[in-house]
């Protein structure tokens, strides 16, 4: 159910100080969100590199530590369709504007696990689930607009490899540098015309981000 606290709440970005709809990562400089009350006086703004870097820092820090949050763990499979309960909420609000995806080992020699975050920035729900299941659902205010895709998150998972990926979009992706991992045999790429964010561990599908 929806959190009205949340509703009343809008994150700001802890190193511009700059409202963002959250609650992943700063979509102005890239830097994980902290709510008002905790943000610092605002500092320099970041280059788009580092908006790259800070998504994918983000993005893992749910991979690590979300699964353990909360405490479920799946058995290795891949999702191609919505779930019945991702239909639910599909049924409500359609399909997600913007999204992210973890999909594999929750640690370094840990259980895979799906975590799934769909945002619907004009309703300002947030929907959470993990390997299909929803496990809770948030209100949020977005300050600014959300670029999203045509893509679906469904789609993505960690039986393709980037030439599946290619495929499906129709485009290569750009390597990003320098992205900072517990994982050996991680890359990640920038899909521009698509705004896909993907990250591949030892080849296959990990994580999938909107910008």
């Amino acid at each position: 159910m929806p959190t009205p606290a949340a509703a009343q709440q809008t994150w700001r970005c802890p190193t511009c100080g700059h409202p963002t709809p959250g609650p992943v990562y700063c979509d102005h400089c890239g830097a994980t969100l902290v709510r008002p009350e905790q943000a610092p006086v605002p500092g320099p703004r970041k280059k788009r590199g580092c908006l790259w870097l800070g998504i994918w820092a983000a993005a893992l820090v749910i991979a690590t530590v979300g699964g353990f949050a909360y405490g479920f763990i799946t058995n290795w499979g891949e999702i191609a369709v919505p779930t019945a309960e991702q239909q639910v909420v599909i049924d409500s609000y359609g399909a997600p504007a913007a999204f992210v995806v973890a999909d594999g080992p929750s640690g370094p020699g840990e259980d895979d696990v799906r975590m799934e975050e769909w945002l619907y920035p004009e309703t300002g729900a947030i929907v959470y689930f993990i390997d299909g299941r929803q496990v809770a659902e948030e209100e949020m205010t977005f300050t600014e607009p959300i670029a999203g895709t045509s893509s679906a998150p469904w789609r993505f998972g960690r039986a393709m490899r980037a030439s599946d990926v290619e495929d499906l979009l129709g485009e290569s992706g750009i390597g990003l540098a320098e992205v900072d991992t517990v994982f050996d045999g991680y890359e990640a790429y920038a899909y521009e015309g698509s705004r896909l964010l993907i990250g591949y561990l030892d080849g296959r599908v990990y994580t999938v981000q909107t910008y």
